[in-house]
């Protein structure tokens, strides 16, 4: 399955990309593992944007633009998107 995760804000300026996709083997996956495999991708995002347990505060995930995530068991399905961001991108 293919996810497309896009970064603003400060997300971005770490990871030093505007969007990335990611390929996971099954028909959906979670939050929590997006986050992992950003973090594997993207080491300057553990920290101060991801932590072990999931988004730092300050950030947040919205999928499709439809609805913000921040728990980690959230299922992220094929096909979706989502934009990780701080929570002052918006403005």
């Amino acid at each position: 399955m293919n996810v497309k995760v896009e970064l603003f804000g400060v997300p971005r300026a770490r990871a030093g990309v505007s969007q990335v996709d990611l390929e996971f083997p099954d028909d959906q996956t979670s939050l929590g593992e997006v986050l992992t495999a950003l973090v594997r991708m993207f080491p300057n995002l553990a920290g101060e944007c991801i932590l072990e347990a999931g988004l730092a505060s300050g950030y947040t995930a919205n999928r499709d633009g439809e609805a913000f995530v921040r728990d980690v068991g959230a299922k992220i399905l094929d096909g979706q998107s989502l934009l990780i961001m701080s929570a002052d991108a918006g403005g």
